[in-house]
């Protein structure tokens, strides 16, 4: 658990329902097809967000090897892009880019918009996991907006004691 010792996830910008996912994500709490096999939960272990039948569903897949993940990741501000053989746990990961992010002249802008993707990453998951929800991009972009429009709203005082500035914006690439 680098990450988690690296940084407080109670004190991440944005709301406390992020903050309480990364927790889930580093303590390995999130219903994945690797956790419902590791406890002996149901019987559909599979790959939800590239519907692939036939691998298990992990953290590392969902929040970063996922070609569909791939595809949001790049379509944010940030323009993230994965290679194969990515060799650290995606808990690392996550946390060695929230410290980048953190420690750049970012003010704040670059966390809340990796924050939202991992959230909307999330979400949509869970949409297709429990809902059976239909894999739509302008939906999942149109969450992560609105995402960010309501984080920023709501926060702006909070976020200039933190040094962000109310000209921080942040805009999804159109694909």
């Amino acid at each position: 658990m680098i990450g988690l010792r690296i940084f407080n996830v109670w004190k991440i910008p944005g709301p406390k329902k992020w903050s309480m996912l990364l927790w889930k994500i580093f303590n390995n709490a999130l219903p994945t097809g690797y956790e419902f096999l590791r406890r002996n939960i149901g019987t559909i272990h599979h790959r939800h967000l590239c519907n692939d039948p036939n691998q298990t569903e992990t953290l590392d897949h969902l929040f970063r090897d996922c070609p569909i993940v791939d595809r949001i990741w790049l379509g944010t501000d940030l323009g993230i892009h994965f290679q194969n053989g990515n060799n650290i746990s995606v808990t690392e990961w996550i946390a060695n880019w929230l410290k980048t992010l953190h420690t750049k002249n970012t003010r704040y802008k670059g966390v809340i918009a990796f924050m939202a993707t991992i959230w909307t990453i999330g979400c949509t998951h869970n949409d297709r996991l429990f809902r059976g929800d239909p894999l739509f991009f302008s939906k999942i972009f149109n969450i992560w907006a609105e995402m960010i429009t309501t984080v920023l709203k709501a926060g702006i005082s909070s976020l200039k004691k933190q040094g962000c500035s109310s000209q921080d914006t942040i805009n999804p690439i159109e694909n």
